[in-house]
């Protein structure tokens, strides 16, 4: 893969989600309630839940940023993170899943991919083989990173190492 960066970038955007690891998330069901899914983020260490319906279909994401309103309620007054507090103790994983978030396939490319990610402003989406396949998975932003910065070490190696920013630095 060596030339300029524009060929290594315009490699980079043509990249099928095929070739970025796939990350496994625990799945829960959508009755599941708000306190429980609150200790599943502790228990299982993940960055994301999917989400399925009684039938086993996937309904949607959860993350930790539908949990922020706990530690930071917006309020008018001074009832209000104690209802807010109350309802998400009673609701369930159903009412607070994000359910927008678009499906990626593996067909797609790593340029559609970032266009998805910045469009619906997250760093995570749901992840499937094809259009006929359940959500299996995710794909999070961090990983996608981590796969342009082995290629672009790679790219920098072909280059004899001559993109390097050491002596750049401002702060050394």
């Amino acid at each position: 893969m060596t030339g300029s960066l524009e060929d290594f970038l315009t490699n980079m955007r043509s990249i099928s989600v095929l070739e970025i690891p796939k990350k496994k998330v625990p799945e829960l069901s959508s009755s599941i309630s708000c306190d429980k899914l609150f200790s599943c983020f502790f228990d299982y260490d993940s960055p994301v839940i999917i989400i399925k319906d009684e039938k086993g279909k996937f309904l949607g994401l959860l993350t930790p940023k539908n949990f922020l309103k706990l530690f930071n309620p917006v309020h008018s007054d001074l009832r209000d993170p104690f209802f807010q507090a109350l309802y998400f103790e009673n609701a369930t994983a159903d009412e607070i899943v994000d359910k927008k978030l678009p499906i990626v396939y593996d067909d797609l490319k790593l340029e559609d991919v970032a266009e998805l990610m910045l469009k619906y402003s997250t760093n995570v989406l749901p992840r499937a083989k094809d259009r006929k396949s359940e959500v299996e998975g995710v794909i999070l932003f961090i990983d996608i990173l981590n796969f342009v910065k082995d290629k672009w070490l790679e790219y920098k190696e072909q280059n004899d190492g001559s993109l390097s920013c050491e002596g750049d630095i401002l702060n050394e």
